[in-house]
């Protein structure tokens, strides 16, 4: 395991060459951690997108809670 680690961590993570590495990836660290496994995931190669993309998702459900209001 920690061999494809390495080699995930070597190239980016959406590279479809390390993605049985990461599916297997998730399924041990969920079984292992006891929280429950999500639906969907997004990976991000750096910290800038991360914090990017987090204030889209944020501004995105504002507006949904806002339009929510309006329709009552």
């Amino acid at each position: 395991m920690k061999a494809d680690l390495l080699t995930a961590a070597k190239v980016k993570v959406a590279n479809p060459d390390v993605t049985r590495a990461i599916c297997e990836f998730r399924s041990d660290f969920f079984a292992g951690s006891g929280i429950e496994a999500a639906e969907r995931y997004f990976f991000i190669e750096g910290g800038a997108l991360a914090v990017e993309n987090a204030l889209k998702a944020a501004m995105d459900w504002k507006v949904r809670k806002n339009l929510g209001r309006r329709q009552r």
